[in-house]
């Protein structure tokens, strides 16, 4: 039977969620034990304290998780989350007036409206089933009680799911429907927090945690028979190349514990398939000696969160093989080398904006009456006065080294974008607008796509041949 919930929201915080992509409900840490026994199909009524509005429905689509990525609210990080459905979206403007709606609910108390009151305060709160069917009802404008209300239903009312992404091998369908979904990324993300919870059918969380490795780049193959790892991942970096067999573990407690891992089978399936490294994949791992014997065996304990920080990192700033290697090197818990990924993630976003730094520095030079070509050690002067501390938010300042490199990626004839006009100082300017040098670097990645799908078409036509 589905389970109804007082969901509360200020004003800003339901414009905040409004404002996200895939709805998502975020609740404080300490509600988290209320959060979890909400199940899936349960039904959240969105109440907006203060003005006393009934703004929505959502329907639970995935069990509860903890993260504060991505930041959807501005006061707080609400890190308990539950992935919705949309069923019923009202504007503020449109939303139902609760203090109507009261004296039809079975905890209205006239003698005592504090206490009456006090029921649409914490969030989640259970309702009665009477009280969440009528509430919904008046929503939806079907209650004939209620017929007089306006009610309009939310523009996303009814809409199909999307398709899910083509990312590696496909899904088998998955028991959760794939409703928060607004990228590739977020449908893996998603099925990863559903189907790591699901023992009894471990394959789904085989099949979703190859998807999530090859998003990251790696060629996997599936095996997860019997005496057999579940993946082998390789990472083709010629004399470079490394192998991973990596056990997916998943658990309906939300822990693996000790007594799920067999240590010598992983160590010898790492023999068996001539691997570098061992890797365990489960959404969380218990205490007690776990720890000590991945220490002992080399055998790296990668929870799901972390994989999925490092799925959004590598959507942000993808990594190369040679720096996820080190999710896989770790013995024990990947803590520390997803801390350097995130290091390593920042490093390269300030390379890139120090790129477009770069290019908008010398487009305003180039436009002088008599244009100044700039040098890298006067770029790099430019570049350290805008981050001197003075300013409110200072920004660490790039070496002449990185003003160089950068540079010479802009000046290389493959780019073309700057060309130095002054052999003697080594000063540059722009060949073409900003706007052109943007729609030079997507012909570059249009290019380098339609010679890497070529290849592939070749490479089909010579397996078939060979195969024939």
């Amino acid at each position: 039977m589905v389970t109804y919930w007082i969901n509360v929201y200020s004003e800003q915080t339901w414009k905040e969620s409004q404002a996200h992509g895939p709805p998502i409900s975020g609740f404080a840490e300490k509600r988290l034990a209320s959060v979890q026994k909400i199940a899936l199909g349960d039904i959240l009524l969105c109440y907006i304290m203060g003005a006393k509005k009934l703004t929505g429905a959502r329907e639970v689509i995935g069990p509860a998780f903890i993260s504060r990525t991505p930041a959807i609210w501005f006061t707080q990080a609400y890190p308990v989350r539950l992935p919705v459905k949309a069923l019923v979206t009202l504007d503020l403007e449109e939303a139902l007036d609760f203090e109507a709606l009261l004296p039809k609910l079975s905890f209205y108390n006239p003698g005592n409206m504090r206490c009456t009151w006090a029921k649409l305060q914490g969030s989640p709160t259970r309702l009665e089933q009477v009280d969440g069917e009528l509430l919904l009802a008046a929503l939806r404008g079907t209650d004939a009680a209620l017929a007089d209300q306006a009610v309009v239903p939310g523009p996303d009312q009814e809409v199909p799911p999307p398709p899910s992404p083509a990312v590696g091998q496909a899904l088998p369908a998955a028991k959760a429907p794939p409703a928060l979904l607004s990228n590739p990324l977020d449908t893996l993300i998603h099925e990863l927090l559903v189907t790591q919870q699901d023992a009894t059918k471990p394959t789904q969380f085989e099949q979703t945690a190859f998807r999530a490795f090859a998003y990251l780049g790696f060629d996997v193959q599936h095996k997860g028979k019997s005496g057999h790892t579940d993946l082998v991942l390789d990472s083709p970096l010629g004399t470079d190349r490394y192998r991973v067999v990596v056990d997916v573990k998943s658990s309906a407690t939300g822990k693996i514990a000790e007594s799920q891992i067999n240590f010598p089978a992983i160590k010898a399936h790492r023999e068996h398939e001539a691997a570098h490294h061992a890797a365990v994949l489960g959404e969380k791992f218990a205490g007690g000696n776990l720890q000590k014997f991945a220490t002992e065996f080399d055998i790296a304990l990668i929870d799901t969160p972390t994989l999925v920080d490092v799925l959004r990192l590598h959507q942000r700033t993808p990594f190369t093989a040679a720096d996820l290697r080190a999710l896989f090197t770790a013995a024990g818990p990947v803590t520390t080398a997803l801390a350097d990924l995130k290091q390593k993630a920042q490093a390269t976003e300030r390379h890139w904006l120090l790129i477009a730094e770069i290019v908008t520095l010398v487009d305003t030079f180039s436009r002088l009456e008599q244009p100044l070509p700039l040098t890298s050690g006067a770029l790099h002067a430019v570049l350290v006065s805008q981050s001197l501390p003075s300013k409110q938010q200072a920004s660490s300042p790039p070496s002449e080294q990185d003003v160089r490199d950068a540079l010479a990626f802009l000046s290389c004839r493959a780019v073309g974008i700057l060309r130095a006009v002054d052999p003697d100082t080594a000063g540059y300017r722009l060949t073409m607008p900003v706007s052109a040098a943007l729609q030079r670097l997507r012909a570059l990645e249009s290019a380098i796509r339609a010679v890497l799908a070529q290849g592939s078409e070749q490479a089909a036509v010579v397996t078939s041949n060979a195969l024939a």
